[in-house]
């Protein structure tokens, strides 16, 4: 089942990623180094947001009795 996931949000990102590529292309002129460089940099941003969410949530529990995270919850990164 997870590995069903992580195709699906693979597949998603990587259409998603792809459509933004094509704007800016046309707006921006990349070489390939570059385009390589600005999917690297979301794909990295978007790890780097998910796991600083992580950080912050568990900064800001209220109280004793919220419970711990699941571990499956945690971002590696």
């Amino acid at each position: 089942m997870f590995g069903a996931l992580g195709s699906i949000l693979w597949g998603y990102d990587t259409d998603v990623i792809s459509d933004a590529m094509l704007f800016i292309r046309r707006d921006i002129a990349l070489s390939p180094l570059l385009e390589g460089l600005v999917v690297s940099g979301l794909l990295v941003s978007a790890m780097a947001g998910g796991t600083l969410e992580q950080i912050e949530r568990d900064l800001l529990r209220r109280g004793d009795d919220a419970p711990e995270p699941a571990p499956s919850t945690v971002s590696v990164g």
